[in-house]
C-alpha cells in the first residue's frame, strides 16, 4: 500500500515539476507584455521579457527612445529591429549591449518626415508602440536646431502649429498637432508691426490661418503678425531657395506656397523657404 502511495506522490512531484519548468521556458523565451499609458503622444509604455531579461521602452522624443533594462541580465541589441508601418527603419545606438540597470538611447534614422506605427521586433516576436512622428533635422552644422514635430522639448520653443505637413493652415501653438519648434528662437504674435525680432509671416487669423510674407502692403486687412528673436544673439532671416539656405549656413524653418493668400509647410514642401542664422 506504502509503494503505491509513494508511486503516486512520485509523480505529482514530476508532474509539478514540468509544470514549472514549462513555465519558466515559456517567461525565458517569449517577450510578456505590460502596457500603460504612457504621457507622450498615445506612445503606450512597453515593458517585455526577451531572454530573460525585463526591458521596459519608452519615447522620449522625434526620432527617438530610449530601452531601460529592468531586469536581470545584459541584453545584446542585435536582437532588435524596429519597424514603422512593418517597414524596417534603419537606427543607431549609444551602446551594442543594454547592461542591467542601464539605460541605451536609440535613434532612428529618416531621410524624410515620417509618421506611422512603431513596432519592435524580436526574434520572431512583434510588440507594437504605437504611434510616432519623426522629422530628421538638416545634415549640415547651423547654430540653432528647427523642426516640426508633434511635441517640443522642454529646451525648445514652439513658433506656430500647422495643420499638416504640408498645404497646411497655421494657427498658434494651441491649434493644431504639428509645431515647428525652435531652440535658441523666439515666437511673439502682434497685430502691428514687429518692434523687437525679425518679422517673419504674417497670418489671417490666430487658427484655421492662410499667411503671407510678413507685413505685405497688400493682402489680409488684419494680420496677425509673426515675430521671431534669439538670446544666442542677432537673428536675420530671409526669403530664399532651400538650396541658397544651406549654401549660405542658415536654418530652413518652413516653406510657403505663395507670397500672400498660401499655405505653409515643412521646408522641402514648396520652392520659398523662410530661413533664419543667428550671427
Amino acid at each position: 500500500m506504502k509503494k503505491g502511495i509513494n508511486i503516486v506522490i512520485a509523480t505529482i512531484l514530476l508532474s509539478t515539476i514540468g509544470l514549472i519548468a514549462s513555465i519558466s521556458i515559456y517567461y525565458w523565451t517569449t517577450p510578456t507584455i505590460r502596457e500603460t499609458i504612457s504621457g507622450q503622444e498615445s506612445m503606450i509604455k512597453k515593458e517585455f521579457y526577451i531572454l530573460g531579461t525585463k526591458v521596459r521602452v519608452d519615447q522620449v522624443d522625434n526620432c527617438k527612445l530610449y530601452l531601460r533594462n529592468i531586469g536581470g541580465n545584459d541584453l545584446s541589441l542585435d536582437w532588435i529591429t524596429f519597424y514603422i508601418d512593418n517597414i524596417p527603419v534603419k537606427w543607431d545606438s549609444s551602446g551594442d549591449i543594454l547592461e542591467k540597470d542601464k539605460v541605451v538611447e536609440i535613434n532612428l534614422k529618416t531621410d524624410s518626415p515620417l509618421e506611422g506605427d512603431l513596432s519592435i521586433k524580436l526574434r520572431d516576436k512583434t510588440i507594437d508602440l504605437g504611434k510616432i512622428f519623426c522629422y530628421p533635422p538638416p545634415s549640415y552644422p547651423i547654430p540653432s536646431i528647427c523642426s516640426i514635430k508633434t511635441i517640443c522639448n522642454a529646451t525648445e520653443n514652439c513658433i506656430f502649429s500647422l495643420s499638416n505637413l504640408t498645404n497646411a493652415h497655421v494657427g498658434n501653438c494651441s491649434a493644431y498637432k504639428y509645431k515647428l519648434c525652435c531652440s535658441d528662437i523666439k515666437a511673439s504674435y502682434t497685430s502691428g508691426s514687429c518692434t523687437s525680432g525679425v518679422g517673419v509671416l504674417s497670418l489671417s487669423a490666430n487658427t484655421n490661418a492662410q499667411a503671407q510674407l510678413y507685413n505685405l502692403p497688400t493682402g489680409f486687412v488684419v494680420k496677425n503678425n509673426i515675430c521671431l528673436n534669439s538670446s544666442k544673439g542677432t537673428l536675420e532671416c530671409i526669403n530664399n531657395t532651400k538650396a541658397w539656405c544651406v549654401s549660405q549656413n542658415y536654418i530652413p524653418l518652413f516653406s510657403i506656397s505663395s507670397d500672400s493668400n498660401a499655405h505653409i509647410g515643412d521646408y522641402n514642401s514648396y520652392d520659398k523657404v523662410l530661413c533664419c542664422r543667428i550671427n
